[in-house]
């Protein structure tokens, strides 16, 4: 099966998502909205190829279990303002 270079890079973060436990991939939809500023329906249009071609995609793509969200994924996408953080850093105890 083909894919484009933008479904590539929405799987690539899918799995990094399904990895890092933050959501049932059930709910990707908002993360890949949030961090791809697409619309619900090409979100669920994408999230629905990654469910039903995960085994080859992921094979296609050699993913292994050590693929944490960057830092960057995580400002972009989860559906939370994150901008604390940066505050924290600056805070000694």
């Amino acid at each position: 099966m083909e894919y484009t270079d933008f479904e590539i890079k929405c799987f690539d973060y899918l799995e990094r998502l399904r990895q890092s436990g933050v959501t049932n991939m059930f709910g990707a939809c908002p993360y890949l909205e949030r961090r791809f500023k697409i619309t619900h329906k090409e979100a669920s249009d994408v999230l629905s190829k990654w469910m039903r071609n995960y085994e080859g995609i992921k094979k296609m793509r050699n993913w292994t279990e050590e693929m944490p969200l960057t830092y960057q994924d995580i400002r972009k996408s989860i559906p939370v303002y994150l901008d604390e953080w940066d505050d924290d850093e600056d805070e000694e105890d």
